[in-house]
């Protein structure tokens, strides 16, 4: 059970300060809230104190948080650290480099100044990635035990077969960031399925996003505008603020943006709803596979594939930063395999070529 937990607050703003640490001091797993004004006084707190957690600004004078951010990975890379980011593109740009580095989650700040507003969005956000972001710390046997106590389903009831066809479908909460883009940089140029992907992230996330994964893939990525065929070879990528749909036409597969709808599973795009889409449509010749992040937003969707007779895989709980969601997929039995994610390009590769 988790207590007793020490947190720094690292903020140049003096309101977010006061914000987060009035929010933080709320929960009852929370000890004590120390804060620092900028990257130095951080740093020089590490030196005299261990926390448990740190919420770091991205972009703050003396020293900014991605600096900030390398310096507590060498004095302590086992505390982990979400990013507070600010709702710009500039800032999304730093906020992503800060997810290669080493931090574990991120939290936007709200793109308005009403601070009842700001403070009910932050109070959610905080104690989910929180959790998230301690989640090792928690007595839980799926962690590490999981080969002794995993158990697969092996009942498959068939939806829809698409004939011909076969996808690829990912989800990924914001802490998997950094896993999508290792798998993207290392996905085979001879994969020849399509790929289809929910992202957890702003909208303003999206040009810098697809920036840093088209540098580094082999494929062609794209975040579709409106309906369009899957083409081999190709990855397509939901808008921050649209859902990703596929359906299926004779024996063609295509992707439709929905804009209009509801948040699904708290989200929007939702996991749940790429893959119920892709369980309608593909059926048996779909795979799915979820990554690091918070939450249960993808459950649903495993089960639908795995009952249409798909694979369902799961990006391993001691390889993921944030294994929540990992977790909850395995509690529900919607698993078919567990892998690490250093092997997760490799059976895109043998399933996708």
């Amino acid at each position: 059970m988790l207590k007793n937990i020490k947190i720094l607050v690292v903020d140049d703003s003096a309101v977010y300060r006061k914000i987060l640490s009035n929010i933080l001091e709320t929960f009852s797993i929370v000890e004590n809230v120390d804060t620092a004004s900028d990257g130095l006084e951080a740093i020089d707190k590490l030196n005299q104190k261990e926390y448990d957690l740190i919420t770091l600004d991205v972009l703050m004078p003396k020293m900014n948080g991605i600096d900030t951010l390398r310096e507590i990975q060498k004095l302590r890379p086992e505390t982990p650290t979400i990013m507070i980011s600010s709702y710009t593109t500039h800032s999304a740009i730093y906020t992503i480099k800060a997810m290669k580095i080493g931090a574990v989650d991120f939290i936007t700040k709200p793109d308005d100044n009403k601070v009842k507003s700001t403070e009910k969005f932050l109070h959610r956000e905080l104690q989910n990635k929180i959790i998230g972001a301690l989640y090792r710390k928690i007595d839980n046997k799926y962690l590490y035990d999981y080969e002794e106590t995993y158990t697969v389903t092996e009942d498959h009831v068939q939806v829809e077969d698409a004939v011909n066809n076969e996808i690829i479908s990912i989800g990924a909460s914001t802490a998997g960031i950094s896993a999508l883009q290792y798998i993207i940089k290392n996905i085979n140029a001879k994969t020849t399925k399509p790929i289809v992907i929910v992202q957890h992230m702003p909208e303003y996330f999206e040009g810098p996003l697809l920036d840093e994964l088209k540098q580094n893939s082999k494929l062609d990525i794209q975040i579709p505008e409106n309906t369009s065929e899957l083409k081999p070879s190709t990855i397509y990528i939901a808008p921050g603020d649209a859902h990703l749909k596929v359906s299926k036409t004779g024996t063609i597969l295509t992707c439709t943006i929905d804009p209009l709808s509801n948040m699904v599973s708290g989200f929007k795009p939702s996991i749940d709803v790429l893959f119920y889409s892709v369980a309608l449509a593909a059926g048996k010749n779909s795979t799915a596979i979820i990554l690091s992040g918070t939450g249960t937003d993808g459950v649903k969707g495993l089960k639908a594939i795995q009952k249409a007779g798909g694979k369902t895989i799961a990006q391993s709980p001691d390889s993921s930063r944030v294994p929540g969601i990992i977790i909850e997929s395995m509690r529900e039995k919607a698993i078919n395999h567990i892998v690490p994610l250093k092997d997760i390009p490799k059976i895109i590769d043998s399933n996708a070529s």
